[in-house]
């Protein structure tokens, strides 16, 4: 998920350098092959979104395998 966010802001700044005017649109001068380029990078990107959904199945089973983990270590340890 860091990753995610790391690359979230990167495509963020890469594409707000087009900005010229800082008003948040793009229009008249600031459309160019290069902002057309990063813009389709930072929203083609699915990953970013994804990101927390497939990072709280992953995190749901390392809970679950840690939790059967210690269940297994107190059963062991009350024999």
């Amino acid at each position: 998920m860091g990753t995610a966010l790391y690359q979230d802001i990167s495509l963020q700044l890469a594409l707000q350098k087009f900005d010229i005017n800082s008003d948040g649109f793009f229009s008249g001068n600031e459309i160019t092959p290069q902002q057309s380029e990063a813009m389709q990078k930072f929203v083609s990107d699915t990953g970013r979104t994804f990101s927390v959904i497939s990072g709280l199945v992953y995190a749901g089973i390392i809970t679950i395998m840690i939790s059967l983990g210690r269940v297994v270590v107190y059963i062991l340890k009350s024999k």
